[in-house]
C-alpha cells in the first residue's frame, strides 16, 4: 500500500498490468512511456488531475468528519436504514438510548430494534418512505432496548435515493417521547 503522496506510476508498454497493480495498491494514475517521450507532454495535465482530485477527497474527508461531529451532537436517536432494512448508520445518542455501542448497532436488522406489535406499522411505513421519498413521513413506534425494555418514540421517516440503485436508503430521527422537558421556572407570587 502506497502513503499519503499521490503517485503517478510510469511503465513501459506492454507492462499494462504492473499499472493496474500500482493502481489497486494506491497509485493515482499511470503514464506509459514511449521511445519518443510523448508522455512527458501528458505528464503535466496528469498531475493536476491528480493533485485536483486529492484535493477533493481531502474535502470529502473533512466534510464527513463534520457531518459525524454534528450527527454526535444530536440528542435524538438517528439511524439510516439500507434496503435490506440492516443498520448502515447511528449516532451516538442512538445507540446510548438503545443500550448498545455503534459497532453492536451497525449490521444489525432494525426488526430486533422495533417492539413486535410495532412491526407491520414500521413495514408501512419504511414501504411509504420509499415510495414518497420526497416526503418526511411520521409516526409513534417502540423500540426494544438491548435490556428488553420499551423505548417510546416519534419518529420521521425520509427515504435518500442512492446513486446508481433502485431502492434508496431510508433515514430515521426518533425523538424520546419520555424525556422530561427541562423545568419550567417557578412564578413568583
Amino acid at each position: 500500500k502506497l502513503g499519503t503522496t499521490p503517485v503517478i506510476f510510469l511503465t513501459n508498454p506492454g507492462e499494462e498490468e504492473v499499472a493496474a497493480m500500482a493502481l489497486e495498491r494506491g497509485a493515482y494514475d499511470y503514464l506509459i512511456k514511449d521511445p519518443k517521450q510523448n508522455y512527458l507532454m501528458l505528464l503535466p495535465g496528469t498531475v493536476e488531475k491528480v493533485l485536483a482530485r486529492r484535493k477533493t477527497e481531502e474535502a470529502l474527508r473533512e466534510t464527513e468528519t463534520r457531518c459525524k461531529d454534528l450527527l454526535d451532537t444530536v440528542l435524538d436517536l438517528y439511524l439510516c436504514i439500507s434496503e435490506e432494512c440492516a443498520v448502515l448508520l447511528v449516532n451516538r445518542a442512538g445507540a446510548t438510548k438503545l443500550g448498545y455501542t455503534i459497532s453492536e448497532l451497525v449490521g444489525a436488522s432494525l426488526a430486533k430494534l422495533i417492539h413486535p406489535s410495532d412491526s407491520d406499522k414500521c413495514k408501512d411505513l419504511l414501504l411509504l418512505a420509499a415510495a414518497k421519498p420526497d416526503e418526511t413521513h411520521r409516526a409513534e413506534v417502540r423500540f426494544v432496548r438491548k435490556d428488553g425494555g420499551v423505548l417510546p418514540v416519534v419518529a420521521e421517516l425520509r427515504a435518500q435515493p442512492q446513486r446508481g440503485k433502485q431502492i434508496p436508503v431510508t433515514r430515521i430521527l426518533a425523538r424520546d417521547v419520555q424525556v422530561p422537558v427541562l423545568d419550567k421556572p417557578k412564578s413568583r407570587s
